[in-house]
């Protein structure tokens, strides 16, 4: 399995979302490679936090 880690030598994005009764709440953080992050907890922020950074990737199509 791939690393799913985000890190400056990794960007990307990383959501944790278990689905079980009493899981903790959803996670989500992500590092573009010029540098812009962000990060959030709960499941409406994480849905944000993604389509944050999908938003964030049409400014980067030529890399």
């Amino acid at each position: 399995m791939a690393d799913t880690w985000v890190t400056p030598d990794n960007p990307g994005i990383h959501v944790y979302a278990p689905g079980w009764p009493g899981a903790p709440e959803p996670t989500g953080d992500y590092l573009c490679h010029c540098g812009a992050s962000g990060e959030a907890t709960g499941p409406t922020e994480v849905k944000a936090l993604v389509s944050e950074y999908l938003a964030h990737q049409t400014t980067h199509k030529d890399r």
